[in-house]
């Protein structure tokens, strides 16, 4: 199975049912490169960026993680 995950975003105001142009979108450009309708699409406003993610955008190195 091969799944891609992006994420977008960050300073922004997102209108009411700002979700459904972008998730269609992506389940349009999914079609044009796989050839197929995509068999779920989980979008949403609201996601978190990891710390290294934020890391990257802060232009810094990433703190170092808890042992567990």
């Amino acid at each position: 199975m091969n799944i891609w995950e992006c994420k977008i975003g960050e300073n922004c105001e997102v209108p009411a049912g700002g979700d459904y142009p972008m998730r269609l979108a992506i389940a349009e450009a999914y079609a044009k490169v796989t050839g197929k309708q995509p068999d779920f699409v989980f979008s949403g406003w609201g996601a978190k960026l990891d710390e290294n993610q934020r890391a990257v955008i802060d232009k810094r190195n990433p703190l170092p993680q808890e042992i567990k």
